[in-house]
């Protein structure tokens, strides 16, 4: 996913940046293109606030504080289908219980992966698929979202609606 973004960066003429979190899981090669960036620390959300004019969020493992999210458009690209399964893992809380899994491209908000939702797409889980090979799914259609939605993201020109809450 992550070497994905950066192609699709590097194609557009936007001025971009790449940070981290202190958890991510990124390999240290790649993180040698990108800057930590902790949303915890005033310095670090402060230079966000001020530097950006759009957030897009890929597998985040922090909370968008409520100062961001006002001032800045935030998206976050979920590996989870919503408004089922939001947070961590949510393929495998779908197989555990039966229920809906994909990828949605939402707008942040103060909740939990709970924003209006730009795009999402169903994956098809068989008898014979892992969690592994459900996330690598979920990954393609992620990848095929954010392509087809990249453009509009950046010029705010995008259509939206409100998840049907279960």
């Amino acid at each position: 996913l992550f070497d994905c973004m950066k192609d699709l960066f590097n194609e557009t003429e936007v001025k971009h940046a790449f940070y981290f979190s202190p958890n991510s899981p990124l390999s240290s090669e790649r993180k040698e293109c990108c800057q930590l960036l902790d949303l915890k620390n005033d310095l670090h959300l402060e230079l966000l606030i001020k530097s950006s004019n759009l957030v897009l969020s890929c597998h985040c493992m922090q909370i968008f504080p409520s100062r961001l999210v006002q001032s800045v458009r935030c998206y976050n690209l979920h590996p989870g289908y919503n408004p089922y399964n939001r947070g961590w893992y949510p393929q495998v809380f779908a197989i555990l219980n039966n229920t809906v899994v994909g990828a949605t491209l939402h707008e942040i908000d103060d909740l939990l992966d709970h924003g209006d939702i730009i795009d999402q797409e169903y994956v098809t889980i068989t008898d014979y698929d892992t969690s592994l090979s459900v996330y690598e799914k979920v990954q393609s259609v992620e990848i095929k979202i954010l392509k087809h939605n990249l453009q509009k993201l950046i010029d705010n020109s995008y259509s939206k609606f409100k998840p049907v809450e279960e």
